[in-house]
């Protein structure tokens, strides 16, 4: 099948259009991906959580739909069977595609937290990993077909998405820090010292002229400027050195409409209330500022009796509001 082909049956299964020769031939085409690179449409944000989302609320109206009887518990546990093993299949033919993915080469995008919004900005990368940027910072980000290259100005949190044979390198002036898989944070202001501390795995940090300056694992952090030729790690708790990423995601009273605000601001999204009357509900939250929108989203809609329904880049927000 050649990529329209692909999109469109794909597209036919999320809306539930599909026909059942229609959602075999998808399903025969993920099958067959052990043996090739596979195309998959990933203009979406929180790509991964959003088709999870999407398949699961397909497999609860489908079971709803057909208001099974209790009493018809074999038939009804074979329909659920099969549904499930569906969704397993969709989902893993996406996660398969998405280890392949990175063999497509990107162009450059680029992403930033404005100095005059007291917010980060969530930001998801086209290989899937996850930056947090803080206010006033910057980053462009290019995928040649080898390497996964960011440019940073300002702060940032990364959570980098393991790819063994594509290196995710940031370079932050004469400093280049380069990891396969890993968290850690990077502070590069203008004109000053640049900070790397890691939080899980291993970095490599050297300078322009690609000497090696130091090896990081978890809880260890350097310093770089320019005038230094070699550095020796420090011990820290790398954790307390990313309390900023928090700071715009722990709100006390925060009426849910302002926050709606925030949250599209931070992660890209539009998003909108069925009922007016919940904007007016009162929320208390504490989250670390890592999270992705989707469990943003799941933790709020608990925690408030409310639900979400995500469309493409839009979020609809439901509930019966506060007394």
């Amino acid at each position: 099948m050649d990529k329209e082909e692909i999109q469109g049956l794909i597209s036919k299964v999320f809306s539930g259009t599909a026909s059942e020769a229609e959602q075999e031939k998808l399903n025969t085409w993920y099958r067959q991906q052990n043996e090739q690179d596979v195309y998959w449409p990933d203009s979406l944000p929180n790509e991964q959580a959003e088709v999870k989302k999407r398949m699961l609320n397909n497999l609860h109206q489908h079971i709803h739909r057909n208001h099974m009887p209790v009493q018809r518990n074999k038939p009804y546990r074979k329909v659920v069977a099969a549904l499930a093993m569906g969704l397993i299949l969709f989902t893993g033919g996406y996660y398969l595609f998405n280890n392949k993915a990175v063999n497509r080469k990107v162009a450059a995008v680029h992403f930033s937290a404005p100095q005059n919004l007291n917010e980060n900005r969530y930001v998801y990368l086209p290989d899937s990993s996850v930056v947090v940027l803080r206010q006033g910072s910057t980053i462009s980000y290019i995928y040649n077909g080898h390497t996964r290259e960011l440019q940073l100005s300002g702060e940032a949190y990364f959570d980098v998405r393991h790819q063994q044979d594509h290196p995710f390198i940031v370079h932050t002036g004469n400093l280049i820090t380069t990891v396969l898989g890993t968290s850690f944070n990077i502070k590069a202001l203008p004109g000053k010292a640049v900070t790397v501390s890691v939080t899980r795995g291993k970095v490599s940090v050297m300078d322009k002229a690609l000497h090696k300056l130091s090896i990081l694992t978890p809880n260890q952090q350097v310093v770089y400027s320019p005038a230094v030729k070699s550095m020796t790690p420090q011990v820290v708790q790398a954790t307390g050195l990313v309390e900023w990423a928090k700071t715009d995601m722990q709100f006390s009273d925060m009426p849910y409409g302002q926050l709606a605000e925030r949250l599209s601001r931070r992660y890209g999204v539009e998003i909108e209330f069925k009922n007016p009357a919940v904007k007016n509900c009162l929320i208390t939250g504490r989250f670390t500022g890592t999270e992705p929108l989707e469990q943003v989203l799941q933790i709020i809609s608990q925690t408030m009796g409310t639900t979400y329904l995500t469309n493409g880049n839009k979020i609809t927000i439901d509930g019966n509001g506060c007394s």
